[in-house]
C-alpha cells in the first residue's frame, strides 16, 4: 500500500499533464517476471477511451510525462500492448518500513469506516458440549474480521447467539438426568439421539456433590449454566471474547417472535397452510416459503432468526 500511494500520486501528475481528470482508481500489479519490473499498472488501458488512443501511445506519453523521475524510481519501460513497467531502487523500502516502525499497532489503521457499527455474530455453537476444531476456525475467523473492521474506523459489536431452545436442549437436559442417575447407582438410558460423550459423566459428578436429587428443569438450567461457562473460558484461552452472550430465550421471555410475526401479518408477508404458518420468503428470492410456525404451535428456528434479527434493528 506504502509503494502503490506514491507510484498513484506520481501517475496522477502525468495524467493530469495529458488533460485528464486524475480520479481513476490505478491498479498495480507484480509481474511474473523480474525483468518486466517490480509493478506493471494497466492504467493506459484505462484511458483509451477518454483520450480515444491506443493504450500503447497512451502508455509512451504517459512514461514521457514522468520525467524527471523521482530518484526512488530506477527506470520505466512500456511493454506489449500498454502496460507501463516500474523499476524501484531498493531502499524505498526502508522508508516504508520506517512507517511501519512509527505507527506500530497503529499502521494500516484508517477512519474508513467512519465509526459505523457492525455486528458480527459468530461461533455461536449449541451449548450442548464443549467447543470443537470447527468451533476454533469459526472464532478465529470471526475475530480477525472484527479486528480488521475496527482498524479501519468500523465499530464491530462481537456477539454470540447461544442456542438454549429447542429439542437439542432438551435431549442434553435428559441425558445429564440419566448421567445423574447412573452416578448415584440408579439405572438409566440416555436417550437415542442424546447426548453421549463423557463430558456429562464429569458435570454429572459436579452437580451431585452439591445436591443428590434435581428436576430435569433445573438440570437443564444448570447443565446450561455450566456449558456456557466452559464455552466462554474456551474461547479466552483462545484469544476471543465477546461483547455480547445473546440467549435465544430471551426472544421467547420478552415475547418478542410473536410481535416480529405479528409485523409481518400487517405487511401480508405470512400465510396458514396444513395447520402451520409460512413466511413468504419466496417474494425476496428464496426457493420456497419458510415455516415459522409448526402445526404443533411451536416456533420454527427460522422464526427465532426473524425475531432476533429484528432485535438488531
Amino acid at each position: 500500500m506504502f509503494l502503490d500511494e506514491k507510484l498513484t500520486s506520481v501517475l496522477a501528475t502525468a495524467i493530469q499533464k495529458l488533460g485528464v481528470s486524475s480520479t481513476l482508481a490505478i491498479q498495480f500489479s507484480t509481474p511474473k517476471q523480474t525483468d518486466h519490473g517490480d509493478v506493471a499498472t494497466n492504467v493506459a488501458f484505462m484511458l483509451a477511451k477518454p483520450l480515444k488512443n491506443a493504450p500503447r501511445k497512451i502508455a509512451e506519453d504517459l512514461v514521457q510525462s514522468l520525467h524527471p523521475l523521482p530518484d526512488w524510481i530506477v527506470k520505466v519501460e512500456v511493454a506489449g500492448g500498454g502496460f507501463i513497467n516500474f523499476f524501484i531502487k531498493p531502499t524505498i523500502y526502508f522508508e516504508g518500513l520506517g512507517s511501519i516502525f512509527k505507527k506500530e499497532k497503529k499502521f494500516g489503521s484508517s477512519d474508513f469506516g467512519r465509526g459505523k457499527k457492525i455486528i458480527l455474530e459468530f461461533v455461536s455453537a449449541n451449548p450442548t458440549g464443549p467447543l470443537n476444531v470447527v468451533s476454533a476456525r469459526a472464532a478465529a475467523v470471526g475475530d480477525t474480521l472484527a479486528n480488521l473492521f475496527n482498524c479501519v474506523g468500523y465499530k464491530a459489536h462481537k456477539e454470540y447467539y447461544i442456542n438454549d431452545v429447542g429439542n437439542q436442549i432438551d435431549l442434553f437436559a435428559q441425558s445429564l438426568q440419566a448421567r445423574c442417575q447412573q452416578a448415584l447407582g440408579e439405572e438409566a438410558s440416555i436417550p437415542e439421539e442424546g447426548y453421549q460423550g463423557e463430558y456429562l459423566k464429569d458435570l454429572a459428578k459436579k452437580l451431585l456433590k452439591k445436591k443428590k436429587k434435581y428436576s430435569l428443569k433445573d438440570l437443564k438450567k444448570l447443565g446450561l449454566k455450566e456449558m456456557i461457562q466452559s464455552q466462554k473460558k474456551s474461547l479466552k484461552s483462545f484469544g476471543v471474547e465477546f461483547d455480547r452472550w445473546f440467549a435465544q430465550s430471551e426472544l421467547f421471555e420478552k415475547n418478542e417472535i410473536e410481535k416480529s410475526l405479528k409485523k409481518l401479518k400487517k405487511t401480508n408477508h405470512l400465510y396458514e397452510k396444513e395447520g402451520a404458518l409460512f413466511f413468504k420468503s419466496t417474494d425476496f428470492g428464496d426457493d420456497k416459503d419458510r415455516v415459522v410456525k409448526k402445526q404443533d404451535g411451536e416456533y420454527s428456528y427460522f422464526a427465532s432468526d426473524i425475531a432476533y434479527h429484528g432485535d438488531k434493528l
